[in-house]
């Protein structure tokens, strides 16, 4: 049983070092995500839509770096740039789903009285449960 946690602990570990690029472009989103904040926040609605769709791109990016690091294939940054696309509407399908529920939930707990946090509460745990799935 050890043998097979260590097995799997030195492949993540090989995977880590091929995929190295996954821990900075974090940075490289948030950056990104700050100069879309600054150039369009003051737009009000079509701006938080713009803002919406580069977070979503940004995500699509990530998703597809760490697709590239659980395969095993080595990520580069023209991967950084090429993964904006690759996953951006089904990203943005997803955040819809969220907006959607978010909508319906915020007036659900708005009408549930004092027990609205626990509604939420229970909302949220069921959100977590059946969408855990996503990024796979």
């Amino acid at each position: 049983m050890v043998k097979i946690y260590l097995d799997v602990a030195k492949t993540a570990g090989q995977r880590a070092m091929k995929a190295w690029p996954v821990a900075f472009s974090v940075l490289v989103y948030g950056a990104i995500m700050l100069a879309a904040a600054n150039l369009l926040g003051g737009i009000k609605i079509i701006g938080g839509m713009i803002i919406g769709l580069v977070f979503a791109a940004c995500l699509s990016s990530y998703i597809t770096l760490l697709d590239n690091a659980v395969a095993g294939r080595k990520s580069r940054w023209a991967d950084l740039k090429t993964g904006f696309g690759a996953r951006f509407w089904d990203v943005v399908s997803v955040m819809f789903a969220f907006w959607i529920i978010g909508f319906v939930t915020s007036m659900i707990v708005n009408s549930a009285g004092p027990q609205g946090v626990a509604v939420q509460a229970i909302i949220s745990l069921a959100m977590a449960v059946f969408f855990n799935a996503v990024p796979e």
